[in-house]
């Protein structure tokens, strides 16, 4: 027998009920169980009439209609909605959706962005507080962070600080303290104030509670809300993106107005494989003889980050290097990448260097392996037509990837010009790659923080849309810091106010705008992991961490294998098994079951494995047929 709940009322259903339901694997189409149309009596049901006379108003829209509902049979009970397909006067048309496919439709959140909602403000020290007390982990009770950070649009240093014997103080040329939120503080703050409980113990108990949103914005903007620095997306797109880095999910109840979290591989590992033990028909086709597209299979698509804003985007994000030459490691005539170093003309000058020849890759076990290789040359000394810096060199314990880059080229006496070097990571940030036939890629706006040398190393923000150009380097490099530009009471003069004008346009058309059009001030979310000031911030710089090594003082590293975000390592953990499948070739099998298996488990048929992307069951007034078919692509 089968029964439907709508708003906890049991409704009334044809005798003759039969419907189709379709129950998808999310980590290919990103959504859930759906059925087709279901018709109901309207007008000839009182209890129909009562749950739906909402439809008759005329400020109804129905497109967004939308009931809590559960779908209970002898074979199954699912909670869900129900929506509106359509109506007349004596039936009404009705969807069941579960799962994801609840939150694809639903437009509760839709309307509401992250950047235009104000948050309760974060606990914090005092401004007078010493730095360190500003540099707290998540652990000890920190909700955000006043590392230093570099407006790349301006050149000026944010939250500096300086070190008078040993010991960190503030710069007294500081206009306030701006701070970046840990990412789990975040979320709650914006559940809380759309008024939505929220359950993230997954991503608290992880290693991703260290991981600060590094959007920030000058202290001397005084913009009171943080979340203005946040890009210009709803709540649900503030969700997706971080799904994908965090290689999660976020379940979005609107009806119960709840978040929860868990991570993709947690959910996968805790659903049983299905044996099937009858298959009733089977057919297998390639998809492209179906006229369809292995893109439709999310989980199989590439993955790249938005370029970052940093001057070695390039050089960070480049796989066609890398893919050149693994396929070519000893090619006699090299490939061209863009140079990163300098030349020095015959008038004595330095200039930025063009491209640069790489001729070979050479491979090294461990990092200390290649650190002892080099020592001898003490990191400084090297001859610019030396075969080192012509070389790719491969770390097999950190599977990455470094070449040489000039930071400075000096005369030593007697001897000529030589190089100052120092390692750059090569292609640390470049694409997840499931199918490298393919060109297209899903490019995520939530994208490591570039870190870089100013006084020290530490993040640098771009601004959207920022243009500089009006404004001369002198400018650049003392508005802010000028006492000029700051009257008696500590206010900016209308010379500081012009020039920010010039270098931050936007923000400045934001401001002027007012509430009622607020722009972005950054189209993207910088992320980086801060667990709290530690000693090897002494050596690598006041910065978050991105990569699971960071090279520091020229030739030094330090691993970090629980602070990376690179999609090229370690970033299908628990989904490697979906990578293995043929994607070109479709697999069809209907079989016997007396229930609904989940279309995320694996499934053994006549002893192979296959991964389900979708299926598909009959109900009636008896309940659920125990004809089952699926779509499957094999391991």
């Amino acid at each position: 027998m089968i029964k439907l709940f709508v708003e906890g009322r049991e409704i009334a259903l044809p005798s003759d009920i039969s419907f189709e339901f379709t129950s998808e694997n999310r980590l290919f189409s990103n959504a859930d169980g759906y059925s087709f149309d279901i018709e109901i009596p309207l007008k000839e049901s009182a209890v129909n009439s009562e749950v739906f006379g909402i439809v008759w108003r005329m400020d109804a829209d129905l497109d967004t209609l939308k009931f809590s509902a559960m779908l209970v049979t002898p074979q199954v009970t699912m909670q869900g909605i129900v929506a509106i397909v359509s109506v007349n006067e004596s039936t009404l048309s009705i969807q069941f959706l579960e799962g994801r496919s609840v939150q694809n439709f639903e437009k509760d959140l839709e309307e509401i962005y992250v950047n235009e909602i104000e948050i309760v403000p974060f606990d914090v020290p005092l401004a007078s507080a010493p730095p360190a007390q500003h540099w707290m982990s998540y652990d000890q009770g920190a909700e955000a962070v006043a590392i230093p950070w570099v407006n790349a649009n301006s050149g000026i240093v944010q939250n500096n600080v300086v070190k008078e014997n040993g010991i960190w103080k503030w710069d007294p040329d500081n206009r306030g303290l701006s701070y970046m939120p840990y990412i789990t503080v975040l979320i709650h703050r914006i559940c809380d104030k759309i008024g939505y409980s929220c359950d993230i113990r997954s991503l608290e108990e992880s290693r991703f509670r260290h991981l600060l949103v590094c959007n920030a914005l000058p202290a001397a903007l005084a913009v009171s809300d943080y979340t203005a620095a946040l890009p210009h997306w709803t709540v649900d797109e503030f969700f997706e993106n971080l799904e994908i880095i965090l290689r999660g999910e976020f379940e979005i109840n609107n009806v119960a107005k709840s978040v929860s979290f868990r991570f993709t591989e947690d959910i996968l590992a805790g659903i049983a494989p299905v044996d099937v033990d009858i298959v009733v028909d089977e057919f297998s086709a390639d998809i492209d003889t179906m006229n369809d597209d292995k893109s439709d299979l999310d989980l199989l698509k590439n993955i790249s980050f938005k370029d970052n804003g940093s001057r070695f985007w390039k050089i960070h994000s480049c796989d066609w290097f890398v893919n050149l030459r693994k396929k070519n490691p000893n090619s006699s005539s090299g490939w061209i990448m863009p140079g990163s170093g300098y030349i020095v003309g015959d008038d004595g000058h330095r200039y930025p260097e063009g491209e640069r020849i790489y001729k070979c890759l050479v491979e090294f076990d461990s990092m200390e392996e290649f650190v002892s290789k080099f020592k001898a040359y003490e990191f400084f000394g090297f001859h610019r037509n030396d075969i080192v810096q012509r070389n790719l060199y491969y770390i097999r314990e950190f599977d990455a990837y470094f070449i040489f880059h000039s930071t400075d080229y000096v005369e030593i006496p007697g001897k000529g010009w030589f190089h100052h070097y120092e390692l750059i990571q090569v292609n640390v940030f470049g694409d997840y790659i499931v199918d490298p036939d393919d060109d297209d890629s899903v490019e995520i706006q939530t994208v490591p923080v570039p870190v870089d040398m100013a006084e020290f190393n530490c993040a640098f923000l771009y601004f959207s849309n920022s243009d500089d150009s009006s404004v001369s380097g002198d400018e650049v490099l003392n508005f802010g810091t000028d006492k000029d530009l700051w009257d008696g009471s500590g206010n900016p003069t209308q010379e500081w106010i012009d020039i920010q004008k010039a270098v931050q346009p936007l923000v400045y058309q934001s401001i002027e705008a007012g509430e009622s059009s607020k722009s972005e001030y950054f189209d993207k979310l910088y992320l980086g992991f801060w667990p709290g000031y530690q000693p090897f911030h002494e050596v690598i710089g006041l910065c978050p961490v991105t990569s699971n090594v960071v090279v520091y003082d020229y030739f030094k590293y330090m691993p970090f294998p629980d602070f990376s975000l690179r999609l090229n390592h370690g970033f299908a953990r628990g989904v490697e098994g979906y990578l293995s499948v043929d994607p070109k070739k479709l697999y069809k099998f209907s079989f016997l079951s007396d229930s609904l298996p989940s279309p995320r488990a694996t499934f053994f048929i006549k002893g192979k494995r296959y991964v389900c992307s979708k299926l598909a069951a009959s109900f009636s007034q008896n309940g659920m047929s125990r004809l089952i078919k699926g779509e499957f692509y094999r391991f």
